[in-house]
């Protein structure tokens, strides 16, 4: 699975995001969480300067994991 080891990922984790023109972008974990499938308005990042990584998790996929970074400078 493509993001089966997210669950290892811990808040203050870095995230690092290669761009087509070659470039990196990266990001702090800022939040971690558990929603079930139905949540479907928590999976939309809140500010432009956010990444969100959500991946099916759980036994037979029963919630989904969310995980929010700020992007960072430099």
């Amino acid at each position: 699975p493509l993001f089966g080891k997210l669950i290892n990922i811990k808040q203050g984790d870095q995230i690092f995001l290669k761009e087509t023109n070659g470039k990196f972008k990266k990001y702090q974990v800022t939040n971690i969480a558990k929603v079930k499938p139905t949540e479907n308005e928590k999976v939309n990042p809140k500010q432009s300067n956010e990444i969100l990584i959500y991946t099916c998790n759980g036994i037979f996929d029963e919630y989904r994991l969310l995980v929010t970074g700020n992007l960072q400078k430099g």
